[in-house]
Parts: structure tokens; sequence; C-alpha cells
């Protein structure tokens, strides 16, 4: 067990080398005042009210409206139907879109688009061209949350109180934009017209259009993907079509049901609902599977994260639905007007305003388990006593309770799944992650308009006397819904969300970034287990104090606060100043590893070692910071591997150079080259084939790894395929060609042993290649994610790749006890390795094609890989070993003539210092040997003439 604890200054000491780290409670660098700023974060929120305000608007004159384009009671439903339907079914398409090809410009076309849209449906004449515009005002309101829930994540991408404030205004956005737009329509219609409704909410969203332009700050931070077809294929086209039309069919059914001449029971209906279910079923299969996933469905194994939208969901059915029906019971029942109707709901506004202004001082002090309670408890509460309304009950008595309650319940809720859901994902992804939670929320209301609509027109079907009887059925529908929700909250795993710099902050909580922090902060970070108070050591590389190098060591941990586990973390920790160990470090220095003479290795251990608060790398949520935490890692396992590269050229260089000097007396007594040999040609050729190939794959993993629109899970299973291919082939390379230098092969002085040294130390280091491969290999098997198909499936080591997935698949389809049993150990993980290196072989061939590597070089580098492979991998891949030999034997030849043309193209040479290379480099080095009794002429030991 390892304990390390923050802040290496004593408690009275000033600690002026972590002031240089910005406080995240600042205001972010990308605003110039905090005007802007203030600005910026209203115009966002203006954003996600966009359908909340439309919404909003029609409820108070949706009669009117009716009366005035002659609608029936289904054109009428469509009014907000619409709008509903196409902005929740374009949310997710829209996320990925702003986070590949640009927010800012997405949200402020939104913007202007949703106020022309605005002021076109006021003109309506007819009740199709009202509908036709209010799915079009849905799309301006999908493409505007995206991106506004991306640049205000990329903005505020620390936890902070200032992170809190501007999400909490944020969010007040959805529920109190319905009570807003009810607001201006309810007096825009007592003035004018039900159209001047529609033309002041124009002029509203011109002026914040106008300021969208002004205050929303160019995300520097974003890599913006070029418009070309890979671009377009990452955007997951078939993904896109799957979600749309699979929502887009489901909502309807739902919005349909409720004036279909038969309900339910509505064939037409029946065939909308079952073909909507059937594609949202396989779009969620598509995303299993798709290497750029529209919505990547590993944050739905996050435990908190699935609690969190399942409450939120069942909130939302019973938020939505029940100020539905209460609204309309006023408007049709008790015939209130517009206004009359808006000043009943201003209670919602004045408690919106202010639950939101305390979300903003209470998340990050307050449990959030705690909040979420509290939230669903007010829903509950709100409709159990709207549920015993009667004819004649005053206002105050049964309405106005429940919409304070209401209110409090969404805005809390909302407040906490949404930052956590931001947290979710990575920057790169954060207006996927507000398309995935906004998604979720309109698609849930819908569904709980449609249930709570059949609802409705089944007890009002009944004929009963009391007109008031059917409203009260679908606040006992709400009370319900809301109540599992408590259910699902006692579930949950949170605490609180959002940092906090200031010294108030709780001395046991990591969370503050550490500005002028002068009180001491306590982290431990325990790794695996105590035996008898020694602590568990650490092999690494290096430690031992070097006068003038300072060393620094990036140390993995489990995390632990206040008892609550927050996962694997990183860790910046030093190990010396060059002179002397740092507290709390202990080094056992090993002998030097054979061919690492930079470096040395040793046995290290902590205890109690005081770090500064900046030591944490990352953040201290659990999910988002184990992905960085592994991003980190994989860095080095792809940066470590290309090491190799160069190792291959130098060994190939120094082998084929002495071959083409060095030659052998046959019994005629005549001098014959080496390189006549095929034995000898066959592993230089090799080699030099290999390191073209892996060149081009390497530029390509490093291109694809530091594109931040690629899941990380990709970018990592990248990295570790390299590393699985280019390490078992160089280690193989190497040994073949030290085999060919004979007994020069053995001595470091060449560095053809060292580069086979170095191979095998690389594929231990920044994560054992053989643990990478089983991981990856257990991932795709079992399709959690997927690596980029073969641009050519009839490619022949594509056609290998899919062989031996269909094998290692019908293998696992035999096992009965999952991924954990013994059967997987024995049956599976053995192939695992050749499994990635096969589809690591087929990349690193599609990368070098592209590259335009040599035709010969090509068809060398695929022989070889299938020669090399299990004849029982081969079965039913239809790929002839006879014809690839023919293949390997016509690419040598053809090779051969200009090998030392190729080997001079490595651009080795200056770096090279084996002295076997020239007659002259080795009769000089010979020269310097320490030598005993007569000498002899140096000539008699050449390397030409040496038998050694």
């Amino acid at each position: 067990m390892t304990d390390i604890t923050l802040d290496q200054k004593e408690p009275d000491q000033e600690e002026n080398a972590v002031g240089a780290v910005r406080n995240p409670n600042e205001r972010p660098e990308c605003f110039s005042s905090t005007s802007q700023e203030c600005l910026f974060v209203l115009t966002s929120t203006m954003a996600i009210g966009m359908t909340s305000f439309f919404q909003g608007a029609i409820i108070v004159v949706l009669a009117e409206i009716s009366r005035d384009l002659n609608m029936d009671s289904a054109e009428t439903t469509w009014t907000t139907a619409g709008v509903a339907l196409s902005s929740g079914t374009f949310l997710l398409p829209f996320g990925k879109v702003a986070d590949m090809f640009g927010r800012r410009t997405l949200f402020i076309a939104s913007m202007i688009g949703f106020t022309l849209t605005l002021l076109v449906i006021g003109f309506a004449t007819s009740a199709l061209y009202f509908d036709i515009f209010s799915g079009v005002i849905g799309l301006f309101c999908a493409s505007s949350v995206p991106p506004a829930v991306g640049l205000l994540g990329i903005a505020y991408e620390k936890p902070s109180p200032r992170k809190n404030k501007a999400f909490a205004c944020f969010s007040a956005g959805n529920p109190l934009g319905y009570v807003g737009g009810m607001l201006v329509s309810g007096i825009a219609s007592q003035v004018s017209t039900w159209r001047a409704s529609f033309w002041a909410l124009a002029v509203i969203y011109a002026i914040f259009s106008i300021l969208s332009i002004v205050t929303v700050p160019k995300d520097s931070s974003q890599a913006k993907a070029p418009l070309t077809w890979q671009s377009l294929l990452k955007l997951d086209p078939l993904g896109m079509l799957l979600a749309v039309t699979g929502i887009a069919l489901f909502s309807s059914s739902l919005s349909l049901a409720g004036d279909a001449p038969q309900g339910w029971r509505t064939p037409y209906v029946i065939v909308l609902l079952v073909l909507g279910v059937l594609l949202i079923g396989a779009f969620l299969y598509w995303q299993s599977i798709y290497s750029t996933p529209l919505m990547p469905l590993h944050i739905w194994r996050d435990r908190n994260f699935s609690l969190l939208m399942g409450a939120l969901s069942l909130g939302f059915m019973a938020f939505v639905s029940g100020q539905f029906w209460m609204a309309l019971y006023m408007q049709q029942v008790q015939n209130y007007s517009g206004l009359e109707i808006t000043v009943r709901l201003l209670p919602m506004v004045v408690g919106g305003v202010l639950v939101n202004v305390a979300c903003a001082l209470i998340l990050h002090r307050v449990s959030n388990k705690l909040l979420m309670f509290v939230a669903t408890v007010a829903y509950t509460l709100s409709f159990l006593i709207a549920s015993f309304t009667k004819e004649d009950s005053i206002y105050w008595g049964c309405y106005f309770v429940p919409f304070v309650l209401m209110v409090v319940g969404a805005d809390i809720e909302f407040n906490v799944v949404n930052m956590y859901v931001m947290s979710s994902l990575p920057p790169s992804e954060q207006s996927l992650a507000g398309g995935i939670f906004n998604t979720v929320s309109k698609l849930v209301s819908n569904v709980g308009l449609g249930i709570s609509t059949a609802i409705y027109n089944a007890v009002r079907d009944e004929r009963s006397s009391s007109v008031i009887r059917p409203y009260l059925a679908t606040y006992w529908f709400a009370t319900a819904i809301a109540g599992v929700a408590i259910f699902l909250v006692s579930f949950l795993k949170l605490g609180t969300q959002g940092g906090n710099d200031s010294k108030e902050q709780s001395d046991e909580d990591p969370s503050s970034e550490g500005v002028n922090i002068k009180t001491e902060r306590i982290m431990e970070c325990l790794y695996e287990t105590t035996l008898e108070g020694l602590w568990m050591p650490r092999y690494m590389p290096p430690t031992s104090p070097q006068p003038g190098f300072p060393r620094v060591e990036i140390v993995m941990g489990r995390l632990i606060v206040k008892n609550e586990d927050r996962g694997v973390q990183s860790f910046i920790v030093w190990l010396n100043d060059g002179n002397r160990m740092c507290k709390g470090v202990y080094a056992r220095v090993l002998p030097r590893r054979a061919g690492s003479k930079p470096l040395d290795h040793s046995i290290t251990s902590f205890r109690h070692v005081r770090l500064p608060s900046t030591a944490l790398l990352g953040d201290t949520n659990n999910n988002q910071n184990f992905h960085s935490t592994i991003h980190r890692v994989h860095v080095g396992t792809l940066a470590l591997s290309t090491v190799l590269i160069p190792q291959l050229q130098h060994a190939a260089y120094v082998t084929g150079k002495y071959s083409l000097r060095r030659h052998v007396t046959g019994s005629n007594g005549i001098a014959k080259p080496v390189i006549s040999f095929r034995t000898q040609q066959a592993p230089i050729l090799h080699c030099l084939a290999r390191s073209k190939v892996y060149k081009a794959f390497a530029k390509e993993c490093i291109h694809v790894f530091m594109n931040k629109n690629i899941e990380y899970r990709v970018r990592h299973g990248i990295a570790a395929t390299f590393k699985a291919v280019v390490t078992h082939a160089s280690q193989k390379t190497l040994y073949a060609l030290a085999e060919r230098c004979g007994a020069q092969g053995l001595f470091e002085y060449n560095g053809v042993i060292e580069s086979q040294l170095t191979a095998r130390g690389v594929s231990i280091a920044e994560g054992d290649m053989l643990v990478l491969t089983i991981r990856l290999a257990t991932e795709l098997l079992l399709r959690r994610y997927s690596l980029p198909p073969p641009r050519n499936a009839f490619c022949l080591l594509a056609r290998y790749e899919h062989g031996v997935f269909e094998w290692s698949r019908k293998e696992l389809n035999g096992i009965s006890n999952g991924h954990h049993s013994e059967e997987y150990n024995t049956r599976i993980l053995p192939h695992c390795h050749s499994l990635v290196r096969a589809i690591g072989n087929r990349l690193a061939y599609e990368a070098a094609l592209e590259e335009g590597v040599e035709k010969d070089l090509l068809d060398l580098y695929e022989a070889g890989v299938l020669l090399q492979s299990p004849a029982l991998s081969l079965q039913g891949t239809g790929i002839d070993l006879w014809r690839e030999i023919q293949k390997e034997r016509q690419a040598m030849d053809a090779i051969l003539p200009r090998l030392e043309h190729l080997l001079d193209g490595t651009g080795v040479e200056p770096y090279i210092t084996a002295p076997i290379l020239t007659e002259e480099s080795w009769v000089a080095f010979v020269d310097r040997l320490p030598g005993y009794g007569d000498k002899l002429y140096t000539r008699d030991i050449d390397g030409a003439d040496c038998r050694l």
C-alpha cells in the first residue's frame, strides 16, 4: 500500500510554487470581460429554452390558433408535437456535427434560423403551413442546444463554484422557458392577435442572435475535422439514419395515438410504434459495434449515470405531462384567458429563478444524492396534491403549491444530472453529451404526453359526470412515475459536484485545483495491500540521484476520499532533486539491464510522500479522470513503440552491410559472398520491408491517436495494436538478424543484440504487451466497441483478420460461463495476441499502401505475415500458402538488386558505430583492443577471414 498526502509544504509555509496554477473559479480566459461571460451564459440559456419558449407561447393561444386556421384535433396536436418531434429526433446528430465541425458557427446559425422561422410562422395561413414550420423550428432548436452545451463545457472545463453558477443559469432555460413563453404570448395576444406572440418572440431572439455573434467565444481547443469522406463516415451516417427514423416513428405513434380513430388499437399507430422500437433497437446495436458511434454506449455502464438518467426521465415525464394538463384544464374547463393562465403560472417563474440560484450555491456543498431525493419528493408531492383537486377548489389550495414544487423538482434534477452528464464524456465530446442528455429528456417528454393522453381519453370515454375526472387521472399517473424515481435515487452513490478553491473546502477533499493553498489537504493513494507494515514497492526507471538531473515520475494509484473510492488516478511525484531522494521515497538500485545503457532501474517504495495539490493529474471525478489516466498510459504505449522502427533500420543496415562484404570459402577454395545465400537475404529484406510499412503505420496511428473526435477507446486500441504488431515482429526480426551476423551478433558494440533487448524491454514498458492484447481482444470479441474496418475487405490480410475473428467468436459462443471463466482462460486467452496482431498487420498494410510504399516491399510484408501465421487460423480464408511462398520469392528477387540503395535510404548511417561495417573500421577497432603475446597481423583476424 502506498500512502500519498497532498501538499508537501508545511501548513505554516507559503506555497508559492502552486500560485502559478490557474484557479478554475476565475473568469475563463476565452472571455475578455465578465460582461461578455454573463451575456454568453444568458444567450446559451435562451438557446436551450427555445423549445420551451415556443411550446409555452403556443399553449396560451392554442385555442385561438385552432379556430383561426380551422384545425382539427390532430392538426392541433401537431402544433406542439411537431417541434418536440423534430428537436428530439435531431439532437444526437447535431451533437456529433458540432463536436466535429465547429460549435460556434452552428450555434450562431441556429439562433438566426430560429429567429427568422418565428417571424415566418406568424404569417401562417393554414394548419399545414403552421405545422410544417413548427417542425422547422424544432430543427433549429436541435441544432442550437448541443453547441451551447459544448461551448459551456469547454469554457468551464474544471469543476468549480463558477461552473456551477453558469450551468445553473443554463439549466433554468428549459423549465423556465415554458413559463416565459406563456408570459410573452399572453401579453402579446392580449394586445393584438396570436400572431403577435411569435413576432414578439422573434424580436427577443433577434436581440440574442446579435449578442451571440459578439459574445460566443472562439473554441481554439476544438480540432475541426476537414470535410472529407472519412470525416463523414465518422459522423456515423447509418447511426444517424436509424436514430432519426426510429425516434421520429416512435414519437409520431405517441402523438397520433390520442386522436386516432381507435386510439392505440389503430393499425397505423401500432405499425409506427413497432417500427420505431425496432429501429431504436437496431440503432443501439449499431452503436455497440461501430468504431465512431453517434452515442457511445459505454457511458450507460456507469451506475450513477444510468440511475440519474432514469430518475430524470421519470421526473420529466411527470413534469411535462402534468404541466400540460393543468394548463389545459384552466383553459378548457375554467375558461381562463391566456393572460390569466400566465399570471397563475408566475409562481413557477419566481420559484425556478430562486431554485437555480440555490443550486449554484449548494451543488458543491451539499450531497447531490440528497438534492435528487428532494427533487423527486417535490415532484411526487406536487402531483399528489393536484390529484385531490375538486371542481370548486381554489387556486391557492390545489395549484399554487404544486406549481412551486414542480419547478423545484425540475430545476434541481436538471442541474444535478446535467453537471454529471457533462463530466461523463471528454472535452472533445461535450456537445454530444448535451445531445444525449437533451435527447433523452425530449423523448421521455413525448412518452409521458402519449401515455397521459391515452389515460385522459380512456377516462373521458367513460362518460363520467365529473368534468375534472380525466385530468385527475393524468395527475395520478404523474404521481406514480415520480414516486418510482424516489426508489431509483436510493441506489445512487453521488457526493458533491464542482470544486472549491477557498479555505472553506474540506481538508479531506482534494478537488481544489490549488491557488495559494496554505491549508493542508490529505489524499490517500492506496495501491494494493500492506504486508506487516512494509509498503508494496514498484519496479520503475529511473530513480536514483544523478548530479544535475532531478527526477520525477507519474505514479498511478487508487484515490480514496472520505472512504469513497474515486478510481485509479495519476500523480506527479518528485523522486529526487539530483542530489538527494525526496522525503518518503526509497529506492534500491538494480544492476544495469542489458541493452539499456541510458537507463537505470530500481525497486522504489513510497511512504507518506507529501505533494502539492497540483500533483493530481486531471479531475477527481471517477469516470472522467480514469479515461484521462488511461489516455496518458497509451501515449507511452504508442510513443515508446515507435523507437523500434529506427532500431529495425539500424539492425538491417549493420547486418546488410556486413553481409555484403563478408565471404565464405567453399570446398573448392573459391570465396563466395554471404549475401548470395537466400537464408542471409531473407531476414534483411523482411526487416527493410517491415521498417517501411511500420513507418507509414506509425504516422497514421499518431494521426488517429491525436484526433479527439475519435472515441478514446478506439484511440487506445490503435495504440495497443501498433505496439503488439511492432514489438512482436521486431523481436523475431532482430533475433534473426543477430544470428545472421554470426558470432559478431552477440557483441553489444555492433548494436544488433542491443536492439533486440530494447525490443524486449519495450514490449513490457508502458503496459505489458500480452496484458494489453488480452484486454483489447476481449473487448472486441464482446463487441464493446470496434476498430476501423477494412478499407478493402478482399485484401488478403483483411480476409485473414476476418478468419481469426470468426474462429475466435465461434470459440467464445461455446463458452457458457463468460469471459471471466476458466474455460475462457484456456480457450481464448492464448489466441488474443495473434488476434490483435491480425488487426494490426492489416491496418499497417493499409497505411503503407496509402503512403505509397513500393509494391514489392508490400508483397514481401504481406507474404511474411501470412507465412508466419498458424495454419489453423488460415482455414476458411481462401489463402493459398503455396502462392504466398511464390510471392515472397518473387518479391525478394525484385528487391535484392537495390539492397544497397534501400540500406542507404534508411538514413541511419550517421548514427552507426558498429566496427564490422568496413574492413578499415574493423582493423582500427581490433588495434585498440588489449593484446597479449606476439602480435599478429591484424589482417589475420579480419572479419573476412575470422572464423568467430
